[in-house]
């Protein structure tokens, strides 16, 4: 007889939006693959997650977007500081800091207009969560805008406000301690860098940007990831419940290392459940 799949099932409630502050960690993940040991005796993470069934349930006590989120593993994407002044230097590479869990090391912006922070993948995502770990601080509200690399990986095209499922910090916010996300749809002109901004070519970059800095404190997180969010559902209703069910086609993605659930307004009441194997 062929070999069949098993799927497991797991039921959870979700801590946060996504990840709560557990960046970088496998801690609040329905579903993580598992480990190997390369030939110098390492353990390394296993990747690619299949998911046959899933419901999304919110019980928030509003209308939430959801969705279910496989993770990026950390060895595709690269993060760094952007520097608007188009001086010697644009992008600095921090992706050490991004992808630890220490806090206060990875800067979000300065106090000077149209600096930020960008994140670039080898494999598109839809989806950066930070974990703040200093809030911005302003007298009035900073600014900020986001936009990835064009058609042609030369140039930058701007997202718009519809673009986005979560849009934490962005318009006319400051950012907060703890859990902040964009969730946006994937742009279909979305090209790879080529010779912009000191960005290694290859990638599929964001730039976000305090397009009106912050004048007495910038954000800093502690740790990023990134994610492509499946199945995303605007305005689902208080109770509503949102259903995939594979009926032999399930949903997969082959370069993940985590799986967990997304609703854009966090509640102990929430809850979800899957069935899933590894790819």
């Amino acid at each position: 007889m062929p070999h069949l799949p098993i799927y497991k099932t797991f039921t959870g409630t979700p801590t946060g939006k996504l990840r709560s502050t557990y960046h970088q960690t496998d801690t609040n993940l329905l579903y993580v693959p598992g480990t190997f040991k390369d030939h110098n005796g390492n353990d390394r993470k296993l990747e690619g997650i299949v998911v046959l069934y899933a419901s999304l349930h919110n019980r928030s006590g509003g209308a939430a977007n959801v969705g279910i989120g496989w993770r990026v593993p950390n060895r595709l994407w690269i993060a760094g500081q952007w520097d608007d002044t188009g001086g010697a230097t644009q992008y600095s590479d921090d992706t050490t800091a991004a992808q630890d869990t220490t806090t206060g090391d990875f800067p979000l912006e300065t106090t000077t207009n149209n600096d930020g922070y960008v994140v670039a993948s080898r494999e598109r995502f839809n989806c950066v969560t930070l974990n703040v770990s200093t809030a911005s601080a302003d007298a009035t509200n900073p600014t900020r805008a986001v936009r990835y690399s064009d058609s042609a990986g030369t140039g930058w095209t701007n997202f718009t406000a519809t673009d986005f499922y979560a849009s934490d910090g962005t318009g006319a916010a400051e950012y907060t301690t703890g859990e902040q996300l964009l969730v946006f749809n994937t742009p279909w002109d979305w090209g790879r860098t080529s010779s912009l901004g000191d960005i290694p070519d290859g990638y599929y970059a964001v730039n976000v940007r305090a397009t009106t800095a912050p004048d007495t404190t910038a954000g800093i997180a502690a740790s990023i990831e990134l994610w492509n969010i499946h199945l995303l559902t605007e305005a689902l209703g208080d109770n509503g419940t949102l259903e995939f069910a594979g009926s032999g086609e399930p949903l997969w993605e082959r370069f993940s290392d985590g799986l967990s659930v997304f609703f854009s307004t966090a509640s102990a009441m929430n809850r979800a459940t899957v069935q899933v194997r590894m790819a």
